[in-house]
């Protein structure tokens, strides 16, 4: 981890939290999920 430090690398913007990601989740739920078919709700569930 240091090599990257040292490198100029940082950590990525990305990164999220459990939290973060519940959200999201709650987000796919309400926008995404409606215009899914029934097995493809059932693979993400």
């Amino acid at each position: 981890m240091l090599f990257l430090v040292n490198a100029g690398i940082s950590s990525s913007g990305a990164e999220r939290s459990p939290q973060d990601w519940l959200d999201l989740y709650e987000q796919v739920q309400e926008i995404l999920f409606p215009h899914l078919w029934r097995y493809q709700k059932t693979l993400i569930n």
